[in-house]
């Protein structure tokens, strides 16, 4: 006897794909939507992060452009989750 909820059954073919497959479904215009397995930072990808960290940084060091970025996405959340 099956006691899956019928949304899981739904989807049960989308969850039990492999990582490589899934990683598509996390994206949007081929940009981040969703960061969830570590398949998905390329060697490009984390070339582009560091890039840009390190040009925030520099930035930041001036107090007024350090109070413009902190104000720039503030209304946007990141949830941390590890197992």
């Amino acid at each position: 006897m099956n006691h899956e909820s019928p949304e899981l059954t739904r989807f049960a073919a989308k969850l039990n794909r492999n990582v490589e497959e899934k990683v598509y479904d996390l994206q949007r215009q081929q940009r981040l939507k969703h960061l969830i397995f570590a398949a998905q930072l390329t060697p490009e990808l984390l070339t582009k992060l560091q890039k840009m960290a390190d040009m925030i940084r520099r930035l930041a060091r001036d107090r007024e452009t350090h109070l413009e970025l902190r104000t720039l996405l503030a209304h946007k959340r990141a949830m941390l989750y590890f197992t």
